[in-house]
């Protein structure tokens, strides 16, 4: 239901992600996604 909801189109979820790291930068994004105060959302990309 969840990826129904996301791939709908209907919400902008884009404007709720505050980071985003290539996969190469997985434990970046660990580290900051452990910072609540200032991460909100952090999205790892696997891009082809």
């Amino acid at each position: 239901m969840v990826m129904d909801v996301m791939a709908g189109g209907k919400y902008n979820l884009a404007s709720i992600i505050t980071h985003a790291f290539p996969h190469e930068q997985l434990a970046a994004a660990i580290k900051t996604a452990a910072q609540p105060d200032k991460a909100l959302n952090v999205v790892i990309r696997y891009d082809k």
